[in-house]
């Protein structure tokens, strides 16, 4: 069992934002790489899902939602079950590992800063949009967007009154929340504990890549280095590394 400080941590994380609880399997089996050499077993996401403050039933439909959406498979072993990713969540788990894992993520060099006047690029313009005149286009349509000024992720930092103008005021307090759920935690004693350190770490990873994934994210945080994704980015990071997953992690929730 848990002591209270442990399952204070945890409910005081797992409140930072609504969780899903498919989407919160999505991050277990990606993060636990789950192949069909490495299952997860029904008893382990049920003892993780419940030190986490999941119920058994949203566990179930989450799992058949999954599998009918083939991202999981399932197979019995005896008389348990055991679930991994199926081709499709292989495929869809590879494609954002390093905008989840890695400080920064490659691709942007293609991609340019633009300010636009007026209506915005044309139609046919690939983009996305970071604020109400501020766009991520790339290079080679750069000429397709007249008197636009333009700035380079890879090369420059761009002014401060970019932050506000492609930062939503919820997105920013999203970031708030995490970064400060996780100021609180006491890593040193939860490196040390046990059953206590998965919980936190699937319920970080799994806040942290809701916004990661997000359309913009990166844009914003190759043009503001000091603001407050690299911030919260950092002190995600640094959770990862402090609560890496053990080999007896899966062992531990087995027998809950």
């Amino acid at each position: 069992m848990l002591d209270l400080n442990a399952r204070q941590e945890i409910e005081a994380l797992r409140v930072v934002a609504p969780i899903k609880t498919w989407s919160l399997l999505v991050t277990v089996f990606g993060d636990l790489q789950a192949t069909s050499e490495q299952p997860l077993s029904g008893a382990f996401l049920n003892g993780l899902f419940r030190e986490m403050g999941i119920k058994p039933e949203a566990l179930r439909v989450a799992l058949h939602r999954l599998a009918k959406d083939g991202w999981i498979t399932s197979k019995k072993t005896g008389r348990t079950s055991v679930y991994f990713l199926a081709e499709k969540g292989v495929q869809e788990t590879n494609s954002v590992q390093q905008r989840v894992y890695t400080p920064f993520p490659d691709g942007l060099s293609d991609w340019a800063c633009v300010l636009v006047n007026g209506s915005g690029p044309a139609a046919e313009v690939p983009l996305v949009q970071l604020g109400p005149d501020v766009f991520a286009v790339p290079r080679a349509y750069l000429l397709a967007i007249p008197d636009a000024v333009t700035m380079d992720f890879a090369m420059q930092a761009a002014p401060p009154w970019i932050d506000e103008k492609c930062l939503s005021p919820e997105l920013r307090q999203a970031l708030a929340r995490l970064q400060d759920a996780l100021r609180q935690l006491d890593i040193g004693r939860i490196g040390a504990s046990t059953k206590v350190r998965l919980p936190l770490r699937m319920l970080t990873l799994h806040h942290w890549r809701r916004l990661a994934l997000r359309d913009g994210f990166w844009f914003h945080h190759h043009l503001v280095p000091g603001g407050a994704p690299r911030q919260c980015q950092t002190a995600v990071l640094d959770l990862l590394n402090a609560l890496p997953i053990r080999e007896d992690d899966r062992a531990l929730f087995e027998d809950l």
